[in-house]
């Protein structure tokens, strides 16, 4: 009984000091009545370097009931050790107040500073925000991770991220609005402007002006069409054709004929002149380690030799042989004179000189192809391997017919001979044998019905079949 009228006490106490914090946090207790809480503008988080200040920080405190200069400021520390109570001074008046910042010496850390303003009628407001101390994060700087040249296109491979060194941060806080933000993607496909140094700061004036690169079109000059050919760096002098090179394109593939199932293989020039106009998929001029056994190479030709390699690189296996400096030369200068006069030079002068037999046969191509009269296949690639012409086989010697039988019927034999018996009186004294005359007849028989001779068809024409043999110069598939 007792214990229960202990309890009952318990709870009348405890439900009585929640009424009161309930009155009290109303404003009903201890309050001027009608009053309302002073406001604080809020601070934001601060960062401080080791052994120094923040400096004032300014915030506005108001009050609807008490004028400012009459509301009561405090701050303190969540951490003493880090920023003491005399580490914060408190300053300003009326409406506008400031707040300074010290850490203690040789301390870092963090800490959280309270603000508190107290009206007239006891309502108050509070502000927190956390203060950093420690030393400022070094910048970040671009540099590549080589030596570019003139022209190269910065990419993933060729930047890098670090922080500046003690040595270069004078120059940086003497010209930081001319470095680059300290992300990598902030120098991707940028054009080197001049060589640059590895490893040494990027800085804007470094780099030309960001732009796309030229569109693909523009660089297919009158009556071009590209073709994107993936070809491995064995055939392609070790990946190291640039672009604006000019290549001859080589088919290397297997041939057999449909009468005669062994293989041969076969080397032929498939493209002569074909420009290089891109290369790695892309129209960025990048010159960075290749990756892989295969390089991708966009040529510009014409249309018909366009056709071509896409027929070629099903039977076999593409090369790309660079021509010399000089014929580069030449053949620039019959791609200037194309996009000069569009009209009146055709592309067939870079595959053979103008007016020669070649000229005039690659002409009467294009022509064709154009207007759809002529289709690629194996017979191009059996002319430009010059393969000989398949001839038919000759006819079967008819045999000879055989003798035919006699027409004459052996003869029958004679009749037989009449035989007499010769008496003398009565005694038989000997026979005499008598022959009949007998010619035997002619008998003549007919020829029996010769059979129909046999009409010849010959065998469908032999024709040369194209397959491409194993590339030994890429590594086996494992």
């Amino acid at each position: 009984m007792r214990a229960s009228l202990l309890a009952v006490i318990a709870i009348a106490i405890i439900a009585g000091l929640l009424v009161v914090v309930a009155v009290k946090s109303l404003g009903l207790l201890g309050t001027t009545p009608g009053n309302t809480p002073p406001t604080i503008g809020h601070i934001g988080n601060q960062s401080i370097p080791p052994n120094g200040n923040s400096g004032p920080i300014p915030f506005i405190v108001s009050d609807a009931q008490t004028s400012a200069s009459s509301l009561t400021v405090s701050a303190n520390s969540s951490n003493s050790t880090l920023i003491p109570p005399a580490g914060i001074a408190l300053g300003g008046g009326a409406e506008s107040r400031t707040i300074t910042i010290t850490p203690a010496t040789g301390q870092t850390g963090a800490a959280t500073i309270t603000i508190s303003v107290l009206d007239g009628g006891g309502l108050s407001a509070f502000d927190s925000f956390t203060v950093t101390v420690a030393a400022p994060a070094v910048p970040l700087i671009i540099a590549p991770t080589r030596n570019l040249f003139a022209g190269d296109a910065m990419t993933g491979d060729n930047l890098g991220l670090r922080q500046l060194r003690p040595e270069e941060m004078k120059d940086y806080e003497a010209n930081k609005a001319d470095y680059l933000a300290g992300v990598r993607e902030a120098g991707y496909f940028r054009i080197a402007a001049k060589d640059l140094v590895g490893d040494r700061p990027l800085r804007k004036g470094d780099l030309l002006d960001s732009k796309k690169p030229e569109s693909l079109n523009s660089r297919l000059f009158p009556g071009t069409r590209a073709v994107t050919v993936g070809v491995s760096k064995d055939r392609s002098v070790s990946g190291l054709i640039q672009v604006g090179d000019w290549v001859d394109v080589y088919l290397i593939t297997e041939v057999s004929r449909s009468d005669n199932p062994n293989t041969v293989p076969f080397t032929g020039l498939l493209v002569p002149h074909a420009q290089v106009i891109a290369k790695r998929d892309t129209l960025y001029p990048i010159y960075d380690p290749l990756r892989g056994e295969t390089v991708s190479f966009t040529l510009a030709t014409n249309p018909y030799r366009t056709a071509l390699i896409e027929h070629g690189r099903n039977v076999g296996i593409l090369t790309l042989v660079p021509v010399s400096m000089e014929e580069k030369k030449r053949l620039d200068g019959l791609r200037d004179d194309a996009i000069k006069n569009p009209n009146s030079t055709s592309i067939a002068a870079t595959f053979a000189p103008e007016g020669s037999p070649e000229f005039k046969e690659e002409q009467a191509r294009l022509e064709r192809y154009a207007n759809g009269s002529l289709s690629i296949g194996d017979e191009d690639l059996v002319r430009l391997l010059r393969l000989p012409v398949i001839e038919p086989p000759p006819a079967p010697v008819k045999p000879p017919k055989p003798p035919k039988p006699p027409k004459i019927v052996p003869p029958a034999p004679p009749p037989p001979p009449v035989t007499v018996e010769l008496y003398n009186g009565t005694i038989k004294s000997g026979v005499a044998v008598f022959p009949v005359p007998y010619t035997p007849p002619v008998v003549e028989i007919p020829d029996p019905p010769e059979p129909p001779e046999p009409v010849y068809v010959p065998p469908p024409p032999a024709k040369y079949m194209f397959r491409s043999p194993v590339d030994k110069a890429k590594p086996a598939a494992k």
